[in-house]
């Protein structure tokens, strides 16, 4: 999802916070912890998975259930029906005997039959892409139907042979979409090049079929719901922060519309039938010419702490891919490159240039995939960060709509939102999109606090309200010599700025939190935990460094303005940690708007012979980076990975499955880790793993393989038989959504 975080090495001052707890505190806690899970669990030796959880569930002697702690059951699970995948370097997606992977969308395919298949030459005109498969597969969501008549549906969320599936195209690989012999990669001079650059970013729409008798899947072209939402399309913003000041701009004066969306990681889905997609590195994409020309001046007093805490022009100051470098060409349309250049222009105001562009993104965006006339919907209401994606929990009539949503960066928060108004599930006359105005367009957003107290064990935490009634929020805007005065004087501003707000009122920084997953079996909450390599203790920063700030490399909010770097605390127990975890939590009472929570760490990140190995994990399931998290309706959980190339013992991008349990059982340790947790698919060189779905009856997996060969590591997947299992001997590889099967067409993971 996230690309991989450069390292920074300290933070400024502003004396609003307590250093984080020291190495000496946190060893001490480790210690006590697994001391008493020890003694829970009737055990003389324990590993150091135990600061993982609290106490061991134990068997109710039953057979079909398991009694936890607080006296409640949980069903157990069934076994795994599929051999362990060992790790690779092969070119090609690995998976168990008996299973089988189909390729049906891969880059640059058609939907429409008037196109010719994709020459993978990269000569196509970038108009095209308005009925091509975009770039960078990711998160995604399969819509079951039933046609009621010629090319015309309804929603049927039991239909496993034909539905619609909305594709994320996150980001771009330049040097694998150009023409080799023609136009390079990176070429700022050619309009066409950066159209279809724009054109590949955003998501999929596109109906797909079941053929029964060879249980493969097809897109079916020229449907009138087959569509392309990219950089160009239109949007609509709604939420507290719609047409406020700080999102208007020269194309929108009433700060209610926008063109757009862009680095579209996972994704989520609402109980009334609509597609979320959501808008993770926002700021790589923009231009400010404030920090161009002088590296010093990316300085936040330099360029301005309101772009600053939105985190936008201090990543790449000329935009990752340059695309205001074509500010004014003789070709450009309607500001087409200029939006993306953020820089206040002299004696002009906000609503004659862009320098709000970038506050309309890094949204939740809502898109009705039986409407393709239909603006998406971007719902300001939920925040505004690099959102991973939303997930939803269990909703019922009469109760408020819940969203769990992550924020991937180093040191940034989880977060949750709920609706101000009860779900009612018979909503006559009212268009899905209209539907989520109601529940998504009011309510409050939460972020979430991580607590843990050394004595006694007990894991806890609480939801924070960011509204203009938190007095912290209202103390930190009204202090003049706070670097946030006057930020959160209103509802709009604290949303657009909600990195900043979940700073000042004390949120728990998470190492880069990516996808979440609600357990279906009983409400649980689980997040990836990817990687952070600025995690380390105070003691070990730099003293000029953390003086002298960040200039050069990659500012943080949460660096930035804290008195200290952010070492190991028992949430994110390594530092720095490089391998990642899962971390899980239950709210109080089950209930998914309660403030507050008990949680524990499920699994930890390793290399099987890594020092940090506290979950055991063996040849069969060691994995590092998780990013990927999704429930099956069998209650499996499957894990993904985002892993570099380079290890020494195999390609690290894989998917596993784990039987989950819940929180307090213990997570996975010696005892339980080889039943509990195996590789199911291993991916090929150079790719990313991400992007899961199954169809109601479970017999046909959707999985996204993304950037194979990015870093060039010499790899031409997919085959051109469309096989994913069999390596391609050449041609430029390309992102895809496979399909995987059973070879007797039973379903996936476990009977």
């Amino acid at each position: 999802m996230s690309e991989k975080p450069l390292s920074t090495q300290s933070a400024h001052s502003n004396g609003a916070t307590k250093r984080a707890v020291n190495r000496e505190q946190m060893n001490a806690w480790i210690e006590q912890l697994v001391t008493r899970r020890s003694v829970l669990a009737g055990a003389t030796t324990l590993s150091l998975a135990g600061l993982a959880g609290l106490v061991l569930g134990a068997c109710d002697g039953e057979g079909d259930v398991t009694t936890m702690p607080d006296g409640t059951t949980q069903p157990l699970m069934p076994e795994f029906n599929f051999e362990v995948v060992s790790l690779n370097m092969d070119d090609k997606v690995t998976l168990p005997p008996g299973h089988s992977a189909q390729v049906l969308y891969a880059y640059g395919d058609p939907f429409k039959s008037d196109l010719a298949e994709y020459s993978n030459m990269g000569t196509e005109p970038a108009w095209q892409w308005d009925y091509r498969a975009g770039d960078n597969h990711d998160g995604m969501r399969f819509f079951g139907l039933k046609e009621i008549a010629d090319d015309d549906y309804e929603l049927d969320p039991n239909a496993s042979d034909l539905g619609i599936l909305c594709v994320n195209h996150e980001k771009i690989t330049q040097a694998l979409m150009h023409d080799p012999e023609g136009r390079r990669s990176g070429d700022r001079n050619d309009v066409d090049e950066v159209r279809k650059e724009q054109r590949a970013h955003g998501v999929s729409c596109v109906v797909i079929q079941r053929d029964e008798a060879t249980g493969q899947f097809t897109i079916v072209k020229d449907s009138k719901y087959n569509r392309r939402i990219t950089a160009y399309t239109e949007m609509h913003l709604h939420g507290p922060a719609a047409g406020s000041d700080l999102l208007k701009t020269k194309y929108s004066q009433n700060g209610l519309a926008g063109r757009g969306t862009l680095y579209n990681c996972a994704n989520g889905y609402t109980p009334w039938g609509t597609y979320l997609t959501c808008e993770e590195n926002y700021d790589f994409y923009f231009r400010d010419d404030r920090t161009v020309e002088d590296g010093s001046k990316r300085d936040p007093e330099e360029i301005g702490y309101a772009n600053y805490l939105a985190g936008i022009g201090v990543r790449f100051p000329d935009g990752r891919y340059g695309w205001a470098t074509l500010a004014g060409h003789m070709d450009e349309s309607d500001d087409e490159f200029s939006r993306f250049n953020i820089t206040p222009m002299a004696g002009k105001s906000a609503v004659e240039d862009y320098r709000n562009e970038g506050n309309q993104f890094g949204y939740i965006v809502e898109i009705d995939p039986l409407d393709p006339q239909a603006a998406p919907r971007k719902r300001t209401a939920l925040g505004r960060f690099s959102h991973e994606g939303a997930w939803p929990a269990e909703v019922g009539d009469g109760k408020p709509v819940v969203f769990y949503m992550g924020d991937d960066d180093q040191l940034q928060f989880i977060y949750k939102f709920v609706s101000a108004k009860a779900y009612a599930a018979n909503n006559p006359g009212s268009s899905p999109l209209d539907i989520g105005d109601t529940y998504m367009d009011d309510g409050t957003l939460y972020v979430a606090r991580f607590d843990a107290d050394p004595m006694t064990g007990r894991q806890t935490g609480v939801w924070i309200p960011l509204r203009p009634d938190n007095p912290d929020l209202k103390a930190a805007s009204e202090d003049m010599q706070s670097p946030f005065y006057g930020l959160f004087g209103g509802l709009a501003s604290i949303l657009v700025h909600t990195r900043a707000a979940a700073f000042v009122v004390g949120a728990t920084p998470m190492d880069r939190p990516e996808w979440g997953a609600v357990n279906p079996r009983n409400g649980e909450v689980y997040f990836t935990l990817t990687n952070n390599s600025d995690r380390r203790g105070f003691d070990d920063a730099d003293l000029d460094a953390r003086t002298d700030g960040d200039q050069g490399t990659r500012d943080e909010v949460t660096e930035f303005l804290a008195n200290r770097e952010f070492g190991e605390v028992p949430s994110n127990p390594r530092g720095p940690n490089s391998h990642g975890h899962i971390i899980r939590f239950r709210e109080n009472d089950n209930d998914p708007t309660s403030t507050g929570f008990v949680w524990d760490i499920f699994v930890f990140g390793s290399d099987a012979g890594g020092p940090t190995n506290f979950s055991a994990l063996t040849a069969g399931n060691e994995f590092t980076d998780c990013d990927g998290l999704w429930f099956d309706s069998a209650g499996l959980l499957w894990i993904q990975t985002d892993d570099d190339i380079s290890q020494p013992d195999g390609n690290h991008n894989q998917m596993l499955a784990a039987t989950p349990g819940a929180v307090g059982d213990g997570g996975l340790d010696a005892g339980n880790v080889d039943e509990s947790l195996r590789r199911f698919l291993v991916g090929p060189i150079g790719c990313e793993i991400t992007g899961i779905d199954m169809t109601p009856d479970r017999r046909s997996m959707f999985v996204n393989i993304q950037h194979p060969d990015e870093r060039s590591s010499g790899g031409h997947w997919p085959a051109d038989n469309r096989d994913a299992t069999r390596a391609a001997a050449a041609g430029r590889a390309r992102s895809a959504t496979i399909v995987i099967t059973r070879d007797d067409g039973g379903p996936l993971g476990t009977a």
